[in-house]
């Protein structure tokens, strides 16, 4: 018995050849998609985020700044929410997630030196030493397509670190240098963040919750000054001691120098700033407390 005999037919040929092609065009482009559009649409997304959270900590360091304003008299507490990640692409790409934290630790200090003259006739004057820790509130950016990127709020200014040398003062505290004839007065101002450590991951915003306590003020009269504080920001701490302070007339020596060619993560560096004699010294330490979360500060 003889077996049937398929004969192949153009159509069906054609056919096949069809839905390969078409399945090599989707291929395609699918392959263009993943490798060329997803990257530039995340690091759009993430770039908008990083750009988001820098606003809404100089958001908290202006809160601080109108507290320490008020000194109490006013509002003594303010709040700035805080977006927690960015977009995503449903299906290929999840968002990216931020990590918002405060913590005061111990290794991180500043001491303030300088000679007080004008203590009162009853007390001799001498050496003050005034030494504190600062507090951070800290946001993490590990971006995958932009560049990772960490804000931190600490000591009345706002730094941006996105690894090695790459380090920013975007607003910086408050140092003022006033003319007064042939001499400059100094006015320091310095910010110390208490509470309990905290650290969250969420969608969506959080709130960041500052509480004035309140500020001690020296007023030294004519005295030079030793700042010595440690720090993961030194380079960002030598801009502004160098470029910053001396445009406005205050001939800071510091040290380190330069930056470090390589700053290692996590990494403490300690920093001295000898500010040369004025005609008249202030120093004001304003204390805060923060709170982190949803809802109201408890």
């Amino acid at each position: 018995m003889r077996g049937r005999r398929f004969q192949r037919g153009q159509r069906g040929v054609a056919a096949v050849i069809g839905t390969l092609l078409a399945l090599l065009v989707f291929m395609t482009l699918f392959g263009l998609f993943l490798t060329q559009f997803l990257p530039i649409w995340m690091t759009d997304n993430e770039a908008m985020l990083a750009n988001e959270v820098s606003a809404q900590l100089g958001q908290v360091k202006q809160c601080m700044d109108l507290l320490a304003l008020y000194q109490g008299s006013g509002p003594r507490t303010c709040s700035s929410p805080v977006t927690m990640q960015s977009g995503g692409i449903p299906i290929f790409a999840s968002p990216t997630q931020g990590t918002l934290a405060f913590e005061t630790l111990p290794q991180l200090y500043t001491n303030v030196t300088f000679n007080d003259t004008v203590i009162g006739p009853s007390t001799p004057m001498g050496n003050l030493y005034q030494n504190f820790s600062p507090g951070e509130v800290v946001m993490n950016l590990p971006d995958r397509y932009y560049t990772p990127v960490t804000y931190v709020v600490t000591m009345g200014g706002l730094f941006q670190d996105q690894g090695g040398n790459q380090q920013t003062l975007l607003y910086q505290p408050s140092i003022e240098v006033t003319p007064q004839g042939s001499q400059v007065a100094l006015s320091m101002t310095f910010y110390a963040m208490y509470g309990n450590s905290t650290r969250l991951q969420s969608t969506g915003t959080n709130e960041i919750y500052v509480t004035y306590i309140g500020e001690t003020t020296y007023d030294a009269g004519s005295t030079a000054v030793n700042v010595s504080f440690s720090t993961y920001y030194p380079c960002a701490w030598q801009s502004y001691l160098g470029a910053g302070l001396k445009s406005i007339g205050e001939p800071v020596q510091y040290s380190p120098a330069s930056c470090p060619t390589n700053v290692g993560f996590n990494q403490i560096y300690q920093m001295h700033a000898y500010f040369p004699p004025s005609v008249d010294f202030s120093l004001t330490i304003v204390s805060f407390s923060v709170a982190m979360g949803i809802g109201n500060p408890t």
